[in-house]
């Protein structure tokens, strides 16, 4: 089973044919996708993809493909839950978009009031966001402050906004009656499914560390940000090849 695998974002579709190349006499599971750019590297395990990762190193180093081919290397876990391949330190985000899934316990027939949560600064925004997936409560809207939840009525609104209120970065959270039926219709043509999503539509990937004393320049050595992901289930050989 491909349970974990490594994403290779290359520079250009010929860089991912040549990274591929470099790696299929190295006894990996692997796929191109040469036309987004992208190498897959498929582990049964985190030991295994972590413990392959050196090998791809320094296969890529031989081949002069290190620091010329390669734009940023992330970790993926399958999620059953989300049929798909997620970061592992954010299972409940979208690798590609940052957008962050939420359960809720709604729906969107119900919500008439909203709970608007003033976030202490811009910043404390990703924080946040990462934080309401435990509240089970669709995002209604946000702003650069701001960030809005639904709620069925003013009891249930009164309880999120108290939950609401302990989240770091949330500097305070208030109950209000979404009024009139234009309104709550144009608040439900507003959701397409429960995202929520940074004002700037960023979100931040996962560089991972292929393990050896080189770090790539463009962002594989180290656990900062780095661009790419996988959106989807994997388009190929899927989760189970």
């Amino acid at each position: 089973m491909r349970e974990w695998c490594l994403v290779i974002d290359a520079v250009s579709s010929k860089a991912a044919r040549q990274i591929g190349h470099a790696l299929r006499d190295r006894k990996l599971d692997l796929e191109v996708e040469a036309s987004q750019a992208r190498v897959w590297c498929f582990a049964q395990s985190e030991d295994s993809i972590r413990g392959g990762s050196e090998e791809i190193r320094q296969a890529l180093v031989q081949a002069s493909l290190w620091e010329t081919a390669i734009q940023s290397g992330h970790l993926r876990v399958w999620s059953e839950q989300r049929h798909r391949y997620v970061d592992p330190e954010r299972p409940d985000e979208d690798p590609e978009s940052g957008e962050v899934w939420i359960e809720s316990d709604l729906d969107l027939s119900e919500i008439r009031w909203r709970v608007r949560l003033e976030l202490a600064s811009v910043f404390e925004f990703r924080r946040v966001q990462r934080q309401l997936p435990k509240l089970h409560r669709p995002v209604v809207g946000t702003g650069n402050n701001h960030i809005d939840l639904g709620a069925t009525d003013a009891t249930d609104a009164a309880a999120v906004a108290t939950a609401a209120q302990v989240l770091d970065g949330v500097s305070s959270a208030a109950p209000s009656e979404i009024r009139g039926r234009l309104e709550r219709w144009r608040l439900h043509q507003r959701l397409a499914g429960n995202f929520a999503s940074a004002p700037d539509g960023s979100g931040p990937g996962f560089a991972f560390d292929f393990g050896g004393a080189v770090s790539h320049p463009g962002g594989i050595g180290g656990a900062g940000d780095g661009g790419g992901g996988h959106g989807g289930g994997h388009g190929g050989g899927g989760h189970g090849g």
